[in-house]
């Protein structure tokens, strides 16, 4: 890219015209600022959910969603393009444009500050660069590694920044992280970078870890400035690391208000057959699809060895995969296929309806919450499993609730398993059937303590669903928990209504 730079001093059309094509035009404006390696087939997607900044609208009615979510694999110049997205702000707004830069770890969060003022920034004496002189009301000579503004917590001004006054802090570039919440002003813009990472949102990160991260990031939009157009701009990116970290809960609000979101997930290749990635099995380089064929860090040589090398660093990065490399004991597709309307469950007279029920123990995470149980109906060797049940009962309201669940569905008796410390429950049951009028039997089943016994029980319904034989039914109060606990089996610690239905399985014979 050439430029006449004696021009751009002396010709304001010229450099108003370069100027007005660096704010719209997202390849132009990465070239200038060092960027030659975008490609406008694999990145024009990506460009367009950025868009231009348009300085003739006010900063809060551009011409893009309000939110945005960016997952790209690594090697794809992810953090580049949003670098430039950021300098473009600036320079389309520079007397009010605020942002707040989130890392997953403080020293993070401040390099991508540091790096975006950095652009802004001429030693004394030194030469302007061409973007310094198209922008040159912007330029500093004040290096933004170092900052007066706030000792303890990195923070940048623009040189023409509009201050309200004296003691404002809104400043123009600051940061957080998981580690620190940010108070005491307010961003135009929240610019979550790879806030996730293996250590805080990991497949071996603790829920209270990962929460800690979601948490942060949501106290920090509370911060989000508005104008008279409406609310400022979220631009998130990253990669998938769990099925329960930021990123899912920002996909399951833009599924709730996809007016308000733009989203871009990719990954680097797929199998031209479909299925998954199993480990130590990396398809030969004829039966896959190359979604970024033009970066070397993307072919198949290079893919291959970090697939074999770390399979779950692989699955997360590369792949944008929310398993993080867990193998899925019943992936979505399965589940989905599993699925039944209501109105379908069977009615006729020789069906019979078995309702088990796990309480809560405290002897184990995943039990120590809830109590849980499921409903359902076998016939002619199906599970039509029609209802299920999760919440945190008084051993009052749980006999309450067992007692009224055997009446609903119409069924004999129920089955508990008997974890240590629930005998109180057998008095409570009779005492409220005896209430109702109702006769209700109770079966007491031998309750598991080895973790692994219990996981292969519950492992046996897969070739049972895969041949039709367990059927759930869509009109479920806890349908979404249901699914949660099959999809994300072995990344969730609640099992308790998947643990009934295998007990269920019991009940069919296996041919």
């Amino acid at each position: 890219m050439i430029f006449d730079t004696d021009k751009i001093e002396s010709d304001a059309a010229y450099r108003e015209d370069l100027r007005h094509r660096f704010l719209t035009d997202m390849f132009f404006a990465a070239e200038m600022l060092g960027y030659p390696d975008f490609v406008p087939r694999v990145h024009q997607a990506a460009v367009d959910l950025y868009g231009p900044k348009v300085p003739t609208l006010p900063m809060f009615a551009q011409p893009c969603k309000k939110n945005l979510l960016h997952l790209d694999p690594r090697h794809t110049f992810k953090t580049s393009l949003k670098r430039v997205d950021r300098v473009q702000w600036l320079c389309a707004f520079p007397e009010e444009v605020t942002f707040l830069c989130e890392s997953a770890t403080q020293p993070l969060a401040t390099a991508i500050g540091k790096h975006t003022a950095k652009y802004f920034y001429k030693p004394k004496g030194a030469s302007p660069t061409v973007f310094q002189k198209l922008f040159f009301e912007s330029v500093t000579e004040k290096d933004p590694a170092y900052s007066s503004v706030d000792p303890q917590r990195w923070a940048w001004n623009l040189p023409n920044r509009r201050l309200v006054g004296a003691g404002d802090l809104d400043t123009t570039l600051a940061i957080s992280s998981p580690e620190s919440t940010q108070s005491g002003w307010h961003p135009s813009h929240i610019d979550p970078d790879d806030v996730e990472d293996t250590k805080n949102s990991g497949i071996d990160a603790s829920p209270e870890v990962r929460n800690r991260v979601i948490n942060v990031c949501a106290q920090n939009e509370n911060l989000l400035r508005s104008g008279p157009e409406g609310m400022g701009y979220i631009r998130i990116g990253g990669t998938r690391y769990h099925p329960f970290d930021f990123y899912s809960k920002c996909i399951e609000r833009a599924k709730e208000n996809p007016e308000a979101w733009g989203v871009l997930i990719r990954s680097s290749i797929a199998r031209k057959e479909g299925g998954p990635f199993l480990p130590g099995e990396f398809p030969a380089e004829d039966d896959l699809i190359f979604y970024w064929p033009e970066f070397p860090q993307l072919r198949y040589k290079v893919l291959r060895e970090k697939y074999l090398d770390n399979y779950e660093s692989f699955m997360s990065q590369q792949q944008n995969d929310p398993q993080g490399g867990n193998v899925p004991t019943f992936p979505e597709k399965l589940y989905a296929g599993c699925a039944i309307e209501e109105e379908r469950l069977p009615r006729r007279n020789d069906a019979e309806t078995f309702i088990c029920w796990r309480p809560r123990y405290g002897g184990k995470p995943g039990m120590a919450k809830f109590s849980e149980g499921a409903a359902a109906t076998v016939v002619d060797g199906k599970i039509y499993v029609k209802e299920c049940w999760q919440s945190t009962y008084t051993p009052s309201s749980e006999a309450e609730k067992i007692v009224a669940a055997v009446k609903e569905n119409d069924a004999d008796g129920v089955m508990i398993v008997d974890v240590p410390g629930c005998e109180y429950l057998a008095a409570h049951i009779r005492n409220e059937a005896a209430r109702r009028n109702r006769s209700v039997r109770v079966q007491w089943l031998e309750f598991e303590e080895d973790d692994n016994r219990r996981t292969g029980a519950i492992k046996q319904l897969e070739p049972l669903m895969k041949v039709g034989r367990v059927l759930f039914s869509t009109g479920m109060s806890k349908a979404a928990e249901c699914r949660k606990q099959f999809c994300h089996f072995g990344l969730v610690e609640e099992t308790g209504i998947i643990e009934c239905i295998s007990r269920f399985a019991a009940l069919v014979p296996i041919s």
